[in-house]
């Protein structure tokens, strides 16, 4: 039984809604939001933040819930160094994903 690894990383996205979307100018298959995060989890320690958008990771897009799960499996199965796209507050940046303890 493999563990989720969105909950393992200690978050819960989902789909943005379309007005979001329109309101942040963001494509119309672009990201997933963070609307749940763990306290001492694995994304706060790597600066994720609550309503984070997440726009891809190591360079490729996340267009839903089941493709960002696919994309982090592998690199936090072997614990290796993710590069987070996202959006806050309107504004784009990246995030390095390291720190898995």
């Amino acid at each position: 039984e493999t563990e989720d690894s969105a909950i393992k990383l200690g978050i819960i996205v989902n789909y943005i809604e379309p007005s979001l979307k329109a309101q942040l100018n963001l494509e119309n298959d672009a990201g997933v939001i963070i609307n749940e995060i763990e306290e001492e989890s694995i994304a706060v320690k790597n600066g994720l933040q609550l309503y984070d958008i997440i726009l891809s990771v190591n360079g490729n897009e996340v267009k839903n819930m089941w493709e960002f799960r696919r994309v982090i499996m592998d690199a936090l199965k072997d614990k290796k160094e993710m590069e987070f796209l996202i959006v806050r507050k309107g504004q784009k940046q990246i995030l390095k994903i390291n720190k898995f303890d």
